[in-house]
């Protein structure tokens, strides 16, 4: 009750400030910020996920809470672009052809897996990716090929109970290392890598573990996030295409957030964009900030938080239309309090081109 109480009051503290949070709408182009709706009783609300880029400029964003892709055109019109069979969508790629994939975030049959939607909205299952327990992020490599990231799986299970989300303790379920699929192009899904770094820790109030969670490729080498370790992992693919020794690439540091916004605990990092320089993006979600991590991974820095208008980030994407290279577009979640802009697609300038799409 005191812990509800002191929310309360933050939540008020920051509502008298939220003229600095709201973020800015832009005179032209794409919009700054975009707003969706929040929850209510009788409404799950618009709350995203995913979002990804075409080579033409056009914005997309998963909405988890419908099962939905909405199609944003370098103008910041929205359209429907799909509605998937069962609640459920989350990390987003595109292709080099434009067509979309979208990443299930289900654990259940027969709507987990990864789908392939075309330009007319027409969504087909991936081969093989039915076997995968909960599909969370996408990225696709210069050649065509897709490699999916696994929260968790069942494999070789080891018992541990999580936190449920009503604040009890879930019944104690057997969760295997999360691992990264990989689909080859034209071919069907085949498990990459299964390794414990990959693995969460059931540190969140969530009745699982969130261990592997965004992905990037890059120069020969795979980037994953592991999201309760809040550990950007680097994986070598090796001359073969299998896939070498994970290793560390940098461990997100913990900081006292902007005032008034409260502490919610260590951090939890969702998505990962890169630019054209190899600097690391992230969103901590908890946090509401993003951070840079330079090149080497030996150097980090937050570069937005509440005040720019985040409020429980969870993927971003750099833009790729006209007058957009230098900016990150960010979906807010806005699923834990004190609630601030509301779940939304924003869009803020870091001053370099993100790097080129496959």
């Amino acid at each position: 009750m005191k812990r509800s109480m002191v929310l309360m009051a933050v939540a008020a503290l920051i509502a008298a400030t939220m003229a600095i949070a709201a973020p800015a709408v832009a005179k032209d182009g794409f919009p700054s910020w975009t707003p969706f709706e929040r929850p209510t009783e009788e409404f799950p609300g618009e709350i995203p996920e995913g979002v990804a880029v075409d080579k033409t400029g056009n914005v997309f964003v998963s909405i988890n809470s419908l099962g939905q892709v909405w199609k944003f055109t370098p103008d910041g019109t929205k359209s429907l672009l799909v509605d998937l069979p069962g609640a459920g969508a989350a990390g987003l790629a595109v292709d080099a052809m434009g067509n979309v994939y979208v990443a299930g975030g289900l654990m259940d049959a027969p709507y987990r897996g990864v789908w392939k939607v075309d330009r007319n909205g027409d969504a087909t299952l991936v081969p093989g990716t039915d076997q995968i327990v909960l599909a969370n992020a996408l990225a696709f490599d210069h050649q065509g090929n897709l490699y999916i990231s696994e929260t968790f799986s069942f494999d070789d299970p080891t018992p541990y109970a999580c936190a449920a989300t009503g604040g009890g303790i879930s019944p104690v379920v057997g969760y295997g290392d999360g691992g990264i699929w990989i689909v080859p192009r034209g071919g069907s899904a085949e498990l990459w890598l299964r390794h414990p770094v990959l693995s969460g820790s059931c540190n969140f109030p969530i009745p699982y573990p969130v261990g592997a969670n965004g992905i990037a490729y890059r120069h020969g080498s795979i980037y994953v996030n592991n999201t309760e370790a809040a550990q950007v992992l680097r994986i070598p693919v090796e001359r073969d295409g299998s896939a070498g020794s994970p290793s560390v690439f940098a461990q997100v540091t913990d900081l006292e957030p902007v005032p008034p916004y409260p502490y919610l605990g260590p951090p939890g990092i969702d998505g990962i964009a890169l630019d054209v320089h190899g600097n690391v993006y992230v969103p901590v979600i908890n946090q509401s900030r993003i951070v840079r991590i330079s090149a080497d991974g030996t150097t980090q820095e937050t570069i937005a938080t509440w005040v720019d208008g985040l409020d429980f980030p969870t993927s971003l994407a750099f833009g790729s239309g006209k007058g957009e290279c230098q900016n990150l577009f960010i979906v807010n979640s806005s699923i834990g309090p004190p609630f601030l802009a509301g779940p939304g697609l924003l869009k803020i300038g870091v001053g370099v081109p993100g790097m080129p799409l496959p």
